[in-house]
């Protein structure tokens, strides 16, 4: 066997299921992606209700409807 053809072999193998280390990376990057959105969530929210009813206004909304979306929870 000459020294190209170890190191084709070892480009073309491929693993059929991800380890315990790449499964976990796997759960830990969603997690934080759903702590990131839930967090960009709130504080848009909170820009929300701080907004006057002038600007409510330029966006269309009315003072009830944006009070009712700042009223929710993070999680939805």
């Amino acid at each position: 066997m000459t020294m190209d053809s170890s190191i084709e072999q070892a480009r073309t193998v491929t693993r059929s299921e991800p380890s315990v280390t790449e499964r976990r990376r796997g759960w830990i990057s969603r997690f934080a992606r759903g702590l990131r959105r839930c967090a960009a969530r709130r504080r848009q929210r909170i820009a929300l209700a701080e907004l006057s009813d002038r600007q409510l206004a330029d966006l269309g909304l009315a003072r009830e409807a944006a009070m009712e979306e700042a009223h929710k929870p993070f999680w939805r």
